[in-house]
């Protein structure tokens, strides 16, 4: 949920429009979620703690992200006339670092799920016995035991020999 929206700003921080500049979009960002997040949030946490919610979240990783960006612009040491430019760029160099290692770390959550999945289906679970045996048996046994009731009651009513009689067979 928060990767697609992580990759969003950072591309857009790579690729500012003119009217537009990285740190003027970043900024307004910022505004946005602090102002009007969402209540968006994982499922068990509070809508109504911020940093519980998607945005609360994202808001934080931005944080983050200005105050390393910035403290790298001051350590570069360029001219006032550069330094918009500079942050900008530190902004987009280490917004592209956390989508990276949001990616892998995601990429590799993934693969630890599809083993766990694939180790799961190895085995047969008391989940696989009882789906198949309400799909197949009980039916069947329902349905077998209901016609030979019928059959005993007839029997009793006619007084008929259950020797005489040939049951189906289980299908």
């Amino acid at each position: 949920m928060l990767l697609p929206r992580i990759k969003e700003v950072a591309d857009r921080l790579a690729s500012p429009s003119d009217s537009t500049p990285a740190t003027v979009y970043f900024n307004a960002l910022i505004d946005k979620l602090q102002n009007n997040p969402s209540r968006d949030c994982p499922p068990g946490n509070d809508p109504n703690k911020l940093e519980q919610t998607y945005d609360g979240m994202l808001l934080s990783l931005l944080k983050m992200v200005v105050e390393k960006a910035k403290e790298r612009a001051n350590e570069a040491g360029v001219l006032k006339s550069e330094k918009e430019d500079r942050l900008g760029k530190e902004l987009t160099a280490e917004m592209l670092v956390h989508v990276r290692q949001l990616g892998g770390t995601v990429e590799k959550d993934q693969k630890e799920l599809d083993l766990e999945l694939a180790e799961k289906n190895k085995k047969i679970t008391a989940e696989d016995l009882h789906d198949g045996f309400e799909s197949k048996v009980c039916r069947r046994l329902l349905l077998y035991t209901w016609s030979t009731e019928l059959f005993l009651f007839s029997i009793h009513a006619t007084s008929i020999s259950h020797r005489n009689l040939n049951l189906p067979p289980c299908r």
